[in-house]
């Protein structure tokens, strides 16, 4: 799946099945059947846990090639109806290709202190590279139909429409 909160993008996966079992590499997201997926910028999540909370000054630090975090936390199975949410179905090849890209972006499988679900990751956050792009950039490493570029949720959703 992938799922939006309006405006970010993520990946709903299996926690495990025959092609991979992420609970190998994060041993503490506990007994989950999904687990939920994001990238963004390490200043945003550690400084924006809700929008009100974003600043100037924040966002700036964020946009200015800000180093990035992957986020993984146990999620339920998305409701496929929901507005927000699209299901993709993958070939077991496709489908390890596209977690073999997510896990090659991790540095580390050692969460951040202080914040057992982030874990840093190799890429910069810039406006260019936005969650959203990391997002569409997955899916077209493995051939879904996306965007040519999505700062932004809705065009990676407007393209998924036709994977359904």
């Amino acid at each position: 799946y992938v799922v939006s909160n309006g405006s970010h993008t993520d990946f709903v996966l299996p926690t495990a099945n025959a092609v991979f079992d992420w609970r190998v590499a994060f041993p503490g997201i506990g007994a989950t059947d999904h687990i939920q997926i994001g990238w963004g910028s390490r200043t945003f999540y550690a400084e924006v846990p809700e929008w009100k909370d974003l600043t100037p000054h924040v966002a700036l630090r964020a946009l200015a090639a800000d180093r990035s975090v992957i986020l993984v936390t146990p999620s339920d199975e998305p409701q496929a109806w929901d507005p927000q949410v699209r299901r993709i179905r993958l070939s077991p090849e496709r489908y390890r290709s596209l977690v073999l890209d997510i896990y090659s972006r991790l540095e580390s499988t050692r969460p951040l202190d202080n914040a057992p679900f982030f874990y840093p990751g190799r890429e910069r956050f810039t406006p260019f590279l936005t969650c959203n792009e990391w997002i569409r950039r997955r899916l077209a490493a493995i051939h879904v139909k996306t965007p040519l570029w999505s700062p932004f949720d809705r065009a990676i959703l407007w393209h998924l429409e036709s994977e359904l």
